[in-house]
């Protein structure tokens, strides 16, 4: 396995945003979107991604730098346990094996 630390995105089948319920996207995620940060937020503006723990959207982009964006969400901040991470994790590798990610 190679990871490697970079602070700009590199092009990738898939993008995936984690968010609290009701988050809004921060400063550092619109960056990483750059043409792509209006369709995220059309989504969240209309309502169809709240984060609810669980909820997932996947948003299939015409330009930029990702096939699809996938935003999960994490439910209320306050009321985490302690494997949520763990949970989110397993669900971002079974959507990136589904879509057949590289």
């Amino acid at each position: 396995m190679k990871l490697a630390l970079q602070s700009k995105a590199p092009k990738a089948d898939v993008l995936f945003l984690t968010f609290y319920k009701d988050e809004k996207l921060s400063k550092e995620q619109e960056k990483l979107l750059g043409s792509e940060k209006k369709l995220v937020e059309a989504r969240l503006k209309s309502k169809d991604f709240e984060g609810e723990d669980g909820q997932s959207l996947t948003l299939y982009c015409d330009s930029g730098s990702y096939k699809r964006i996938v935003l999960m969400g994490r439910g209320e901040k306050d009321k985490q346990i302690p494997q949520a991470t763990e949970f989110l994790g397993g669900k971002m590798a079974s959507t990136a094996k589904a879509a057949k990610a590289k």
